[in-house]
Protein backbone atom coordinates (compact mmCIF):
# COMPACT_ATOMS: atom_id res chain seq x y z
CA UNK A 1 0.00 0.00 0.00
CA UNK A 2 2.38 2.67 -1.37
CA UNK A 3 1.48 6.51 -0.47
CA UNK A 4 3.96 9.12 -2.07
CA UNK A 5 4.79 8.86 -5.69
CA UNK A 6 8.23 8.55 -5.49
CA UNK A 7 7.83 5.53 -3.26
CA UNK A 8 4.79 3.98 -5.71
CA UNK A 9 7.45 4.48 -8.52
CA UNK A 10 10.39 2.22 -6.65
CA UNK A 11 8.21 -0.64 -5.18
CA UNK A 12 6.47 -0.39 -8.93
CA UNK A 13 9.38 -1.24 -10.08
CA UNK A 14 10.07 -4.25 -7.91
CA UNK A 15 6.88 -5.31 -8.10
CA UNK A 16 6.97 -5.41 -12.15
CA UNK A 17 10.36 -7.46 -11.05
CA UNK A 18 8.66 -9.73 -8.84
CA UNK A 19 5.69 -10.69 -11.49
CA UNK A 20 8.41 -11.38 -13.93
CA UNK A 21 9.54 -13.91 -11.79
CA UNK A 22 6.08 -15.72 -11.67
CA UNK A 23 4.38 -14.00 -9.08
CA UNK A 24 0.98 -11.80 -8.64
CA UNK A 25 1.39 -8.03 -7.20
CA UNK A 26 -1.17 -5.87 -6.60
CA UNK A 27 -1.86 -2.36 -4.78
CA UNK A 28 -3.82 -0.69 -2.43
CA UNK A 29 -3.89 2.90 -1.01
CA UNK A 30 -5.81 3.94 2.15
CA UNK A 31 -8.93 5.41 1.43
CA UNK A 32 -8.75 8.42 3.12
CA UNK A 33 -5.16 9.71 2.56
CA UNK A 34 -3.05 11.80 5.68
CA UNK A 35 -4.05 13.72 8.43
CA UNK A 36 -5.15 13.53 11.94
CA UNK A 37 -8.51 12.35 11.53
CA UNK A 38 -7.57 10.71 8.50
CA UNK A 39 -5.12 8.16 10.25
CA UNK A 40 -7.98 6.90 12.43
CA UNK A 41 -10.21 6.79 9.59
CA UNK A 42 -7.94 4.47 7.61
CA UNK A 43 -7.52 1.93 10.48
CA UNK A 44 -11.21 2.00 10.88
CA UNK A 45 -12.58 1.37 7.07
CA UNK A 46 -9.34 -0.08 5.22
CA UNK A 47 -10.17 -3.02 3.56
CA UNK A 48 -7.79 -5.70 2.40
CA UNK A 49 -8.31 -8.65 -0.04
CA UNK A 50 -6.39 -12.09 1.00
CA UNK A 51 -2.93 -12.68 0.33
CA UNK A 52 -0.44 -14.50 1.47
CA UNK A 53 1.82 -11.35 2.29
CA UNK A 54 0.70 -7.98 3.00
CA UNK A 55 3.75 -5.15 2.61
CA UNK A 56 3.27 -1.85 4.06
CA UNK A 57 5.54 0.37 1.95
CA UNK A 58 4.11 4.12 2.21
CA UNK A 59 4.11 6.37 5.36
CA UNK A 60 1.50 4.30 6.79
CA UNK A 61 3.19 2.32 8.92
CA UNK A 62 0.11 2.71 11.46
CA UNK A 63 -1.74 0.33 9.08
CA UNK A 64 0.78 -2.62 10.62
CA UNK A 65 -2.03 -2.45 13.58
CA UNK A 66 -4.77 -3.90 10.97
CA UNK A 67 -2.67 -6.11 9.13
CA UNK A 68 -1.45 -9.94 10.63
CA UNK A 69 1.66 -9.75 12.00
CA UNK A 70 2.93 -12.85 10.81
CA UNK A 71 2.34 -12.23 7.05
CA UNK A 72 3.11 -8.69 7.31
CA UNK A 73 5.92 -6.84 5.99
CA UNK A 74 6.66 -3.28 7.25
CA UNK A 75 9.10 -1.55 5.06
CA UNK A 76 10.08 2.07 7.20
CA UNK A 77 12.18 4.57 4.54
CA UNK A 78 13.60 7.30 7.85
CA UNK A 79 12.04 8.78 10.70
CA UNK A 80 12.69 12.36 9.31
CA UNK A 81 8.86 13.32 10.29
CA UNK A 82 9.93 13.32 13.93
CA UNK A 83 12.96 16.21 13.28
CA UNK A 84 10.05 18.25 12.23
CA UNK A 85 7.54 17.52 15.43
CA UNK A 86 7.69 18.51 18.84
CA UNK A 87 5.93 17.70 22.06
CA UNK A 88 2.59 15.76 22.28
CA UNK A 89 2.28 15.89 18.28
CA UNK A 90 5.74 14.53 18.15
CA UNK A 91 4.90 11.66 21.00
CA UNK A 92 1.82 10.57 19.33
CA UNK A 93 3.64 10.51 16.04
CA UNK A 94 6.27 8.30 17.51
CA UNK A 95 3.78 5.91 18.90
CA UNK A 96 1.11 5.12 15.46
CA UNK A 97 4.19 5.63 13.29
CA UNK A 98 6.90 3.86 15.00
CA UNK A 99 6.41 2.45 18.52
CA UNK A 100 3.47 0.24 18.11
CA UNK A 101 4.18 -1.06 14.43
CA UNK A 102 7.27 -1.91 14.77
CA UNK A 103 6.33 -3.92 18.22
CA UNK A 104 3.97 -5.64 16.60
CA UNK A 105 5.72 -6.54 13.55
CA UNK A 106 8.18 -10.01 13.01
CA UNK A 107 9.44 -8.49 9.71
CA UNK A 108 11.13 -5.06 9.15
CA UNK A 109 13.05 -3.87 6.34
CA UNK A 110 14.60 -0.41 5.77
CA UNK A 111 16.80 1.34 3.00
CA UNK A 112 19.73 2.00 4.39
CA UNK A 113 21.77 1.01 7.67
CA UNK A 114 21.45 4.27 8.89
CA UNK A 115 17.71 4.14 8.95
CA UNK A 116 18.33 0.69 10.85
CA UNK A 117 20.45 2.43 13.27
CA UNK A 118 17.62 5.20 14.02
CA UNK A 119 14.68 3.25 14.09
CA UNK A 120 16.65 0.91 16.39
CA UNK A 121 17.82 3.66 18.72
CA UNK A 122 14.48 4.91 18.79
CA UNK A 123 12.09 2.26 19.17
CA UNK A 124 14.47 -0.09 21.16
CA UNK A 125 13.58 -3.13 19.27
CA UNK A 126 15.84 -6.16 18.52
CA UNK A 127 18.15 -5.22 15.54
CA UNK A 128 17.86 -9.07 14.71
CA UNK A 129 14.17 -8.10 13.13
CA UNK A 130 15.46 -5.26 11.13
CA UNK A 131 16.66 -5.80 7.90
CA UNK A 132 18.23 -3.56 5.14
CA UNK A 133 17.10 -4.20 1.22
CA UNK A 134 18.21 -0.80 -0.22
CA UNK A 135 15.95 0.80 -2.96
CA UNK A 136 16.29 0.13 -6.16
CA UNK A 137 17.75 2.40 -9.61
CA UNK A 138 14.11 2.66 -11.72
CA UNK A 139 15.01 1.64 -14.94
CA UNK A 140 14.16 5.46 -17.07
CA UNK A 141 17.23 6.63 -15.25
CA UNK A 142 19.66 4.41 -16.79
CA UNK A 143 21.52 6.53 -20.10
CA UNK A 144 23.93 4.88 -22.44
CA UNK A 145 25.23 8.08 -23.84
CA UNK A 146 26.05 11.65 -22.12
CA UNK A 147 26.40 15.05 -23.82
CA UNK A 148 29.77 16.91 -23.93
CA UNK A 149 30.67 19.13 -20.41
CA UNK A 150 29.60 22.40 -20.72
CA UNK A 151 31.73 25.64 -19.66
CA UNK A 152 29.27 26.91 -18.13
CA UNK A 153 27.96 24.04 -16.33
CA UNK A 154 24.05 23.36 -15.41
CA UNK A 155 24.27 22.31 -11.38
CA UNK A 156 20.75 20.63 -10.80
CA UNK A 157 19.60 20.66 -7.26
CA UNK A 158 17.26 17.94 -6.72
CA UNK A 159 14.56 19.12 -3.71
CA UNK A 160 13.80 22.59 -1.67
CA UNK A 161 12.84 21.32 1.94
CA UNK A 162 14.86 22.01 4.66
CA UNK A 163 17.18 18.72 4.89
CA UNK A 164 17.66 19.38 0.75
CA UNK A 165 20.47 22.31 2.24
CA UNK A 166 19.53 24.58 -1.00
CA UNK A 167 20.19 27.87 0.65
CA UNK A 168 24.41 26.02 1.12
CA UNK A 169 24.36 25.40 -2.11
CA UNK A 170 23.11 28.78 -3.25
CA UNK A 171 26.04 30.10 -1.16
CA UNK A 172 28.40 27.76 -2.23
CA UNK A 173 27.75 28.62 -5.95
CA UNK A 174 27.92 32.54 -5.70
CA UNK A 175 30.20 34.32 -8.05
CA UNK A 176 31.23 30.86 -9.85
CA UNK A 177 30.34 30.52 -13.63
CA UNK A 178 27.59 28.37 -13.54
CA UNK A 179 23.70 27.57 -13.96
CA UNK A 180 21.83 26.47 -11.07
CA UNK A 181 18.64 24.68 -11.84
CA UNK A 182 16.44 23.64 -8.88
CA UNK A 183 14.02 20.89 -8.98
CA UNK A 184 10.96 22.04 -5.65
CA UNK A 185 9.06 24.99 -5.20
CA UNK A 186 11.22 27.91 -3.68
CA UNK A 187 10.15 29.98 -1.22
CA UNK A 188 10.49 33.57 0.00
CA UNK A 189 13.63 33.22 1.46
CA UNK A 190 15.31 31.29 -1.36
CA UNK A 191 14.59 33.69 -3.58
CA UNK A 192 15.77 36.38 -1.54
CA UNK A 193 18.94 34.15 -1.72
CA UNK A 194 19.66 33.81 -5.34
CA UNK A 195 18.68 37.81 -5.59
CA UNK A 196 21.47 38.87 -3.88
CA UNK A 197 23.72 35.98 -5.08
CA UNK A 198 23.46 37.14 -8.57
CA UNK A 199 23.33 33.53 -9.66
CA UNK A 200 22.26 32.65 -12.96
CA UNK A 201 18.96 29.99 -11.98
CA UNK A 202 15.85 28.67 -12.87
CA UNK A 203 13.17 26.32 -11.67
CA UNK A 204 10.67 23.25 -11.57
CA UNK A 205 8.60 21.39 -9.51
CA UNK A 206 5.93 18.66 -10.05
CA UNK A 207 7.76 16.99 -12.35
CA UNK A 208 6.65 13.70 -14.42
CA UNK A 209 9.77 11.12 -14.10
CA UNK A 210 9.71 11.93 -18.22
CA UNK A 211 10.61 15.39 -17.32
CA UNK A 212 12.62 14.60 -14.33
CA UNK A 213 14.84 12.26 -16.97
CA UNK A 214 15.21 15.24 -19.16
CA UNK A 215 16.58 17.23 -16.02
CA UNK A 216 19.11 14.65 -15.35
CA UNK A 217 19.99 14.62 -19.20
CA UNK A 218 20.48 18.30 -19.44
CA UNK A 219 22.52 18.70 -16.04
CA UNK A 220 26.28 18.97 -16.15
CA UNK A 221 26.45 18.03 -11.95
CA UNK A 222 24.21 16.78 -9.70
CA UNK A 223 24.16 18.56 -6.43
CA UNK A 224 22.67 16.94 -3.67
CA UNK A 225 24.57 17.91 -0.58
CA UNK A 226 21.33 17.00 1.45
CA UNK A 227 21.53 17.36 5.61
CA UNK A 228 19.30 13.72 6.12
CA UNK A 229 18.05 11.15 3.96
CA UNK A 230 16.87 7.85 4.14
CA UNK A 231 18.84 6.61 1.23
CA UNK A 232 18.90 9.28 -1.39
CA UNK A 233 17.64 8.24 -4.84
CA UNK A 234 19.06 10.82 -7.07
CA UNK A 235 22.79 9.99 -6.26
CA UNK A 236 21.98 6.79 -7.97
CA UNK A 237 20.02 8.48 -10.62
CA UNK A 238 22.17 10.64 -11.32
CA UNK A 239 24.69 8.08 -11.58
CA UNK A 240 22.50 6.46 -13.83
CA UNK A 241 22.40 9.08 -16.78
CA UNK A 242 26.14 9.52 -16.64
CA UNK A 243 26.45 12.97 -14.85
CA UNK A 244 29.01 13.66 -12.23
CA UNK A 245 27.25 13.88 -8.72
CA UNK A 246 28.47 15.70 -5.64
CA UNK A 247 26.57 14.38 -2.40
CA UNK A 248 27.18 14.79 1.58
CA UNK A 249 29.89 13.06 3.54
CA UNK A 250 26.88 12.23 5.85
CA UNK A 251 25.18 8.64 6.01
CA UNK A 252 23.69 7.29 4.29
CA UNK A 253 24.49 9.34 1.29
CA UNK A 254 28.22 8.43 1.16
CA UNK A 255 27.21 4.51 1.19
CA UNK A 256 24.58 4.83 -1.09
CA UNK A 257 27.27 6.89 -3.71
CA UNK A 258 29.83 4.02 -3.02
CA UNK A 259 33.31 5.76 -4.75
CA UNK A 260 31.01 7.16 -7.60
CA UNK A 261 30.76 10.97 -6.60
CA UNK A 262 32.07 13.68 -4.84
CA UNK A 263 32.01 14.21 -1.20
CA UNK A 264 31.37 17.72 0.77
CA UNK A 265 30.11 18.64 4.35
CA UNK A 266 26.93 19.68 3.71
CA UNK A 267 26.90 22.48 6.91
CA UNK A 268 29.86 24.28 4.86
CA UNK A 269 28.97 26.00 2.08
CA UNK A 270 33.17 26.54 1.22
CA UNK A 271 33.19 22.25 1.43
CA UNK A 272 30.40 22.21 -1.27
CA UNK A 273 32.21 25.07 -3.44
CA UNK A 274 35.23 23.10 -3.74
CA UNK A 275 33.68 19.96 -4.52
CA UNK A 276 32.07 21.78 -7.62
CA UNK A 277 34.85 23.29 -8.29
CA UNK A 278 36.90 20.54 -8.34
CA UNK A 279 34.43 18.25 -10.74
CA UNK A 280 33.61 21.31 -12.79
CA UNK A 281 37.25 21.84 -14.10
CA UNK A 282 39.10 18.78 -13.85
CA UNK A 283 37.79 16.45 -16.86
CA UNK A 284 39.50 13.41 -15.74
CA UNK A 285 37.88 13.42 -12.44
CA UNK A 286 34.90 13.80 -13.48
CA UNK A 287 35.39 10.75 -16.34
CA UNK A 288 36.26 8.60 -13.08
CA UNK A 289 33.44 9.96 -10.95
CA UNK A 290 30.83 8.50 -13.77
CA UNK A 291 32.61 5.59 -14.27
CA UNK A 292 32.85 4.33 -10.83
CA UNK A 293 29.04 5.14 -10.85
CA UNK A 294 27.80 2.99 -13.51
CA UNK A 295 30.08 0.68 -11.69
CA UNK A 296 28.02 1.24 -8.26
CA UNK A 297 24.86 1.41 -9.74
CA UNK A 298 24.53 -2.56 -10.99
CA UNK A 299 23.98 -3.36 -6.76
CA UNK A 300 20.94 -1.72 -7.21
CA UNK A 301 19.20 -3.17 -10.03
CA UNK A 302 15.62 -3.63 -9.78
CA UNK A 303 16.10 -7.31 -10.24
CA UNK A 304 18.58 -7.67 -7.52
CA UNK A 305 16.68 -5.81 -4.60
CA UNK A 306 13.22 -7.77 -6.20
CA UNK A 307 15.22 -11.04 -5.23
CA UNK A 308 16.43 -10.18 -1.99
CA UNK A 309 12.36 -9.16 -1.44
CA UNK A 310 11.06 -12.73 -3.10
CA UNK A 311 13.53 -14.53 -0.44
CA UNK A 312 12.48 -12.76 2.27
CA UNK A 313 8.23 -13.16 1.16
CA UNK A 314 9.42 -16.73 0.59
CA UNK A 315 11.18 -17.26 4.25
CA UNK A 316 7.98 -15.06 5.70
CA UNK A 317 5.40 -17.98 3.73
CA UNK A 318 7.64 -21.02 5.04
CA UNK A 319 7.93 -19.85 8.80
CA UNK A 320 4.08 -19.54 8.49
CA UNK A 321 3.58 -23.12 7.39
CA UNK A 322 6.00 -24.46 9.99
CA UNK A 323 3.75 -22.48 12.71
CA UNK A 324 0.57 -23.88 11.04
CA UNK A 325 2.01 -27.43 11.26
CA UNK A 326 2.88 -27.41 15.02
CA UNK A 327 -0.59 -25.89 15.65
Amino acid sequence: MPTPLSVERVFEQVGASLTAFGHRCSYSKVPWGRGAVKVFLNLLTARFERADIYHITGDVQYMALRLPPERTILTIHDTGILKKRWGLRRAVIKKLYYDLPVRRMRYITVISEATKRELVELTGCDPQKVLVIENPLREIFIASSKRTFREKPVILQVGTGSNKNLKNVIQAVNGLQCKLRIIGLLTSEHTRLLTLSNTEYSSASELSEEEMRAEYEDADIIAFCSTYEGFGLPIIEGQGMLTPVITSDLSPMKEVAGSGAALADPRDPMSIRRAIEKVAGDSPYRQELVKKGTENIRRFSAELIARQYEELYERVIKENEGLNDRS
